[in-house]
């Protein structure tokens, strides 16, 4: 064999395992308000992305507004080291909705800052959190999108079962968290969930979290049929509980946004028992 063909074996090789470990990396989008407790959360992200397969190709996004307080940015650690996205409140402000439903209105915030942090994603697989929220161990999000990446599964959303409802609860309604699949994917999602929230009418979702589901249904061209909801969501969505996550820490609006670290009855836990 001639110098030539040895080496466009080896470059072919080389580029190969290249391409095979940027499909195993990650990034992370922080979305929403900065807040005092991402003086913890940046850091620990940061090194879970530096530690998984691939490093150099994701990284941690903090999507953010821009009426937000920016000395909380100034005292977060390793701040310089995240992708900083200051969105504008302005651009993005529909009107207030009254129409008894759950759930801060409007809920365009939420989606916008997540759809502006996966476009700025460079990772393979991407997982989404609050920024008012902490999770230790996130890595077993990725883990687990490693996992299903084995088998050629990239079509699931991974999310935690913090509010997720059972079935006969409430349709289509899954955690809105941590939200982890691969980053194509969920922008695709994001679009369509954001330009829902532009165009809300009155009465038409009943949550939040049902408007993310619908879109990231729809935009793998899967119609959200309630006769058929059980089957839909355990084909298409996987639950990683609270229970695994050591230290997390979590809020909701209903408890005053205070640090909470429980979990609570009612959650959907097992996408099986759905």
């Amino acid at each position: 064999m001639d110098y030539w063909t040895n080496w466009k074996i080896k470059f072919f090789k080389d580029l190969k395992v290249r391409f095979e470990a940027l499909e195993k990396s990650l990034s992370i989008i922080i979305q929403g308000p900065l807040h005092e407790r991402m003086r913890e959360s940046v850091p620990i992200y940061l090194d879970i992305i530096n530690n998984s397969k691939c490093s150099s190709a994701g990284n941690l996004v903090i999507s953010h507004w821009n009426n937000d307080k920016k000395n909380i940015l100034d005292g977060i650690p390793r701040a310089k080291e995240a992708t900083i996205i200051e969105n504008s409140i302005e651009e993005v402000r529909v009107p207030e909705m009254h129409d008894n439903s759950r759930g801060p209105n409007p809920w365009v915030y939420q989606n916008y800052t997540t759809l502006k942090g996966l476009e700025r994603a460079t990772g393979w697989f991407a997982i989404k959190v609050r920024s008012d929220e902490i999770y230790p161990n996130l890595n077993i999000f990725h883990e687990r999108l490693l996992e299903l990446a084995e088998e050629e599964i990239f079509h699931k959303t991974i999310t935690s079962d913090i509010f997720f409802r059972v079935d006969s609860q409430e349709k289509f309604h899954p955690s809105d968290h941590i939200i982890a699949g691969k980053k194509e994917k969920l922008k695709r999602a994001f679009a369509l969930s954001t330009s829902i929230c532009r165009s809300l009418k009155p009465g038409q979702f009943k949550f939040p979290e049902q408007i993310i589901c619908h879109a990231i249904l729809k935009s793998m061209n899967i119609e959200p049929k309630p006769y058929k909801s059980k089957k839909i969501m355990q084909e298409n969505f996987e639950i990683i509980p609270l229970s695994r996550m050591t230290d997390a820490v979590w809020t909701c609006s209903e408890r005053k946004y205070n640090k909470l670290q429980a979990s609570m009855a009612g959650w959907c836990s097992d996408i099986r028992r759905i």
